[in-house]
């Protein structure tokens, strides 16, 4: 018996990515095909946001590509945004880090010109624009 070999989700293959970007710890002892799948196909709605902004008069950015994910998804995402920040590196903190919530480290993180795309645990997703610093939190679960 052979056992076929996965391939890549397209926007592994397609965008910048990076597993783990900040180096936390506990992330760096999970095994890289564990962290794609926990990434599911959400990289895959950004990608397909991006294309799609290609084809407008408009440069991707926030705006733009979080309704596209959002119609992609159909399902909430970005329409359901999470209060937080997110910082230089990509770490999302809660509003709640009093209450108990940790900050999370991105599993991983996906570009595309000016755009990032981070995935965090509980299928938290942050959208952010390095240029303007513009950001979206939602999840896409």
């Amino acid at each position: 018996m052979t056992t076929a070999k996965k391939l890549p989700m397209p926007a592994w293959v397609f965008l910048q990515s990076e597993i783990n970007p900040t180096g936390d710890a506990e992330l760096a002892a999970v095994p890289e095909d564990r962290i794609r799948e926990a990434c599911g196909i959400i990289p895959d709605f950004f990608l397909i946001a991006v294309l799609e902004s290609i084809d407008t008069a408009s440069r991707p950015n926030v705006e733009n590509v979080s309704e596209r994910m959002d119609a992609a998804y159909r399902f909430g995402g970005f329409r359901y945004p999470f209060d937080g920040t997110v910082s230089p590196q990509g770490v999302y903190h809660s509003p709640f880090e009093e209450d108990g919530d940790e900050p999370l480290p991105p599993l991983a993180r996906f570009a595309y010109n000016n755009l990032e795309l981070f995935v965090y645990r509980y299928a938290i997703t942050a959208l952010r624009d390095r240029s303007t610093g513009e950001f979206k939190v939602g999840r896409f679960d």
